[in-house]
Parts: C-alpha cells; structure tokens; sequence
C-alpha cells in the first residue's frame, strides 16, 4: 500500500504496477498528514521526484525546493485507512516525507500505539524534522514510550540506541523501529 502525494511519483508507481500486474499493490494518490486538507507540491530543483509539501500557516525552510509547483496535493490522515491497514496483517511501514514524519504518525497514532506495526523504517533528518518545527527528540521519545526499540541497521540489531543517542549523531538517514514484543 503506499501513499504518494507527488504526481510524478504516482505516476511511475502506476507505470511500473502495469508493467508488474502479479504484483499486490494499492496505490493510493494522496499525501499523509495529520489533519484533511489540500497543499501545494515543490519538487526538489536538486532530486526529481522528491519535494516538499507547502501548506498555509506553517513556515519552512524552502530554499532547495524552488522547483515547479504542483497545484494541489491532496492530504489525509493516516487513521482513515487504520481498519484496512490492520486488516492486512500489516508488518512494515516505510516513512519517508522530508521531515513532516510527526504530522503523519499524529494523523494516524492508533495505528503503531494499538496495533502496534512491527517494523518501522523511518527517514530521520534533524534539518528537516526542524523545518516542520518538530521536536526530534520529542518525536523519538514517542516510539521509545510505547515499546519501539530503535537501531540505526536493521530491525534485529544487537544494538539499540536511546534517542539521546541518536541525537548525538550527525546525518542519520535511517532508523529502523522495531516493536520491542517482536524481539523475544
């Protein structure tokens, strides 16, 4: 299942699901957020097919998405698609939306505090997380508070950090979560 705001991702998502129709996939072609709502689309003049969503009222950082502007993206919250998602024995999440992660997991908290989804891939970037003015301590606390153990590896490490490790290191990319009650 996945979620795509950006028209020229959708776009080769559809192609490449024609291409591969044994495949199991819903796409979807809005964005995620914490609330309902439609917002203006850049794309990256530095990585195509990745942008930036720019909604009113909220202040971010712009200067290296002042590519073309899509009229409207569609957002909704993740918590619309709770009932499907678990119906699905979901197992992975891969987040990935240039620093809004917070809206996203606040527009759909049910899912990773009463479901539970096993592994969580999520993009970390501090730059990014403080454009959307989150919190990323904060924002890590949440996952360590209902049992995710995070790893900057793999989802069964040997190692976990705390996020006040993780704070401490510079350029992460990627963390994965794992729910701590899948580890035993």
């Amino acid at each position: 299942i996945s979620f795509e705001a950006s028209n020229l991702n959708n776009y080769i998502l559809n192609k490449n699901y024609c291409l591969n129709k044994d495949v199991n996939v819903t796409i979807i072609n809005r964005g995620l957020d914490d609330e309902d709502k439609s917002c203006s689309f850049k794309e990256s003049i530095k990585n195509n097919g990745n942008g930036m969503i720019f909604c009113e009222n909220r202040d971010k950082n712009a200067s290296e998405f002042s590519g073309e502007t899509t009229n409207n993206i569609e957002l909704t919250k993740l918590s619309r698609y709770v009932k499907f998602l678990s119906s699905k024995n979901l197992a992975f999440v891969k987040i990935d939306v240039e620093g809004d992660e917070e809206n996203v997991i606040n527009g759909g908290k049910e899912l990773f505090t009463e479901y539970h989804v096993p592994f969580i891939m999520l993009e970390f970037d501090v730059a990014l997380l403080d454009a959307h003015r989150t919190k990323a301590f904060e924002f890590l606390k949440f996952f360590d508070s209902i049992g995710y153990k995070i790893s900057l590896n793999d989802f069964y490490s040997k190692y976990y950090a705390t996020p006040k490790d993780i704070m401490e290191i510079p350029n992460i990319l990627n963390l994965f979560l794992t729910y701590e009650k899948f580890l035993d």
